[in-house]
């Protein structure tokens, strides 16, 4: 995939399982781009100061759990006051990818898709990549996230300069080393 440069790629994390496996794979893209993460939790604005000690407890807990103690990849933790699709979308810009999970703590429409996925899908400048759950929570605790929570991307700088672009912006590309799903 080609890439704007800075090594930055931002992943949604709001505690659930698939965020989780997005975190993981998002750090193994991270490392093998010899790039960074940068982990982006959203809250309603105007939280106290309590709730947002809280919220990024949640957040470095959720870093820990998927990434270990001492990640091997740079890792920047934000809290953003916004609704999760904005507070990414805000945190990507200069980024060169997004990672968020197909689905996350949500009502219906998160059952089926995350409407976070579905918005930043739709609204991204950059690449974004939706990792789907996991079939059971012991396979994505105990797999490798490449493996479990394949992915591949499509959109702007998706593939490589000989790839040929693909025919509308929601077709995928070819994949790379993992089958996934597409989405923009």
């Amino acid at each position: 995939m080609a890439a704007s440069g800075t090594g930055v790629i931002v992943v949604g994390v709001d505690g659930s399982p698939t965020s989780i496996a997005a975190l993981r794979w998002a750090a193994v893209e991270a490392s093998r781009r010899a790039g960074r993460l940068l982990a982006v939790r959203a809250v309603g604005g105007g939280e106290p100061t309590a709730q947002l000690a809280a919220e990024h407890a949640v957040l470095s807990a959720s870093v820990r759990a998927a990434l270990g103690v001492e990640p091997e990849v740079p890792v920047v933790e934000r809290i953003i006051a916004a609704p999760p699709h904005q507070a990414l979308l805000s945190a990507a810009r200069g980024a060169d990818l997004i990672v968020v999970g197909s689905r996350g703590h949500s009502g219906l429409l998160g059952r089926i898709l995350g409407s976070t996925a579905i918005s930043v899908a739709r609204t991204a400048s950059v690449p974004v990549v939706v990792v789907p759950a996991a079939d059971t929570p012991d396979e994505q605790d105990d797999s490798d996230p490449t493996e479990q929570a394949g992915a591949d991307s499509t959109g702007p700088g998706a593939g490589s300069l000989a790839d040929p672009a693909p025919p509308h912006p929601f077709a995928p590309v070819p994949p790379r080393r993992r089958p996934g799903q597409a989405v923009r």
